[in-house]
């Protein structure tokens, strides 16, 4: 996880890490899958195998093939972080989110540095003024970051954290923000605006009965403060308001947009006509264009089966979510579970637009839904965020 954000080549160290933990996992006898929750299993199972059928007659033999070897390694990356949970429960959890927030801070804080132009390689950790990091693409970059900003504001609003841990992730949570705003991706503003809110929402609404509410209203509303403030100041900056200027047309869209909506729509009508789906990864071959979006990516090369597979396990990801935060009497992994559903409803809504089937951290906040506390291990574990 502290390597996460190093993705520049392909396979990334996190792969090879993960991979290699699960075997050694399995051999050794740490890590089991017998545990593992039946349903969302079967339906990678299912998009695997949608996968697999529609191999029949790929344009580029060789893209399908590493296509669906990626593919088959993020549902096995799921596998691995849904069995470490099963054995390291709430202190294996603990170690993740730390690991990811050092990853994220040293992301951004590599690629803001290049921004303002305190150090050089602007051409490794920017891509057209826009922050990257140690990703390829900023669209990746600035949604890696919400899970760790909600991390920390969890931490900044919960009641009595203590000054320095307050601050501490009070500064987590400014230096993510601001690699989502320096990432410009409009669609990652959508999603970290939505993910916030539904945060609020979910941690309001869904709290236990009879309880008084899991924030302080006056943090709350400090935060938001503090929040404005700081993108009003950030805003006035020139090479800000420049790239602000580009990205943010008086309609919210860009040329390239027509492009991407039309790709879509001949996505959707070739699913119409090869119901089996077009071949993993074939896409950009049979579109010239990339179709950025998940779903109709998904429903052109994999077919309706693939399609039902994919949105039904991360439905069925976020249902798991939202009921598990009425079924654990742990307010530490309640607000795991409650970052993970407002996360995931951000991602889904990220993935309209922008193509988030290999997104490696999606995988992971798709796995924190599936580990169940134990009773045992819920009682008088009261603390949550990064520290």
């Amino acid at each position: 996880m502290a390597v996460s954000c190093f993705v520049m080549v392909e396979p990334a160290p996190v792969d090879i890490l993960v991979l290699g933990l699960l075997l050694l996992g399995i051999v050794s006898g740490i890590l089991t899958l017998k545990g593992l929750p039946p349903l969302p299993s079967t339906l990678m199972a299912v998009l695997i195998l949608a996968n697999i059928v529609s191999f029949y007659n790929p344009i580029d033999l060789e893209r399908a093939f590493w296509y669906i070897f990626v593919t088959a390694y993020l549902v096995l990356s799921w596998f691995f972080f849904v069995a470490f949970l099963q054995r390291y429960e709430t202190r294996g959890m603990e170690v993740l989110v730390r690991a990811y927030t050092f990853s994220a801070v040293v992301c951004v804080t590599l690629g803001t540095l290049s921004y303002f132009h305190f150090i050089g390689f602007q051409d490794r950790l920017l891509l057209v003024g826009r922050l990257k990091g140690l990703f390829k693409d900023p669209n990746v970059c600035g949604p890696y970051l919400i899970p760790v900003a909600l991390f920390a504001l969890a931490g900044v609003i919960r009641k009595k954290p203590g000054l320095s841990t307050a601050i501490f992730h009070l500064a987590v949570l400014a230096i993510a923000s601001l690699g989502v705003l320096l990432s410009y991706s409009r669609a990652c503003w959508i999603n970290y605006s939505i993910s916030v809110v539904a945060y609020f929402a979910f941690s309001y609404l869904l709290r236990p009965v009879g309880t008084k509410p899991p924030f302080s209203m006056t943090r709350a509303l400090l935060f938001a403060v503090l929040a404005v403030v700081s993108i009003l100041g950030i805003l006035k900056l020139p090479a800000v308001q420049a790239m602000m200027a580009e990205r943010v047309t008086s309609t919210g869209l860009q040329g390239y947009d027509r492009d991407r909506f039309h790709t879509q729509r001949m996505a959707f009508q070739s699913a119409l006509v090869r119901p089996l789906g077009i071949g993993p990864g074939q896409a950009e071959q049979q579109f010239d264009y990339a179709t950025h979006s998940s779903y109709m990516r998904v429903l052109s090369e994999n077919g309706f089966v693939g399609f039902v597979a994919y949105t039904g396990f991360v439905l069925l990801s976020l249902g798991r979510s939202l009921v598990m935060t009425q079924r654990t009497k742990s307010v530490f992994w309640r607000r795991i579970y409650l970052i993970a559903a407002a996360c995931i409803i951000g991602h889904m809504v990220n993935s309209g637009v922008v193509d988030t089937v290999h997104w490696r951290h999606y995988w992971f906040l798709l796995a924190l839904p599936w580990y169940t506390p134990l009773e045992s291990r819920m009682r008088g574990h009261n603390h949550v965020g990064i520290a």
